[in-house]
């Protein structure tokens, strides 16, 4: 995109009732109900509407965030 980044840092959080996986109850699911991911960013010279559309890409390309927000099968293999 052109654009020189100074830095980047990354917070991520969020809210999980571990009832599930410790066992305890499986009312809730084990997963986390949200996830909040704050990003810091600086550019050189970028004005605001070139930050959102870099947010915007870095998002669409995210393997991670692609596959926390669709379903993704997960195959688990039992070596011994």
């Amino acid at each position: 995109m052109g654009l020189q980044l100074n830095k980047l840092t990354l917070e991520i959080n969020g809210i999980l009732d571990p009832s599930a996986f410790m066992g305890i109850s499986y009312e809730n699911r084990a997963g986390f109900k949200i996830i909040n991911v704050n990003v810091n960013v600086d550019f050189a010279k970028a004005t605001q509407e070139q930050v959102n559309q870099w947010i915007k890409e870095t998002e669409k390309r995210c393997p991670v965030s692609d596959n926390i927000q669709n379903n993704t099968k997960i195959n688990i293999n039992i070596k011994q």
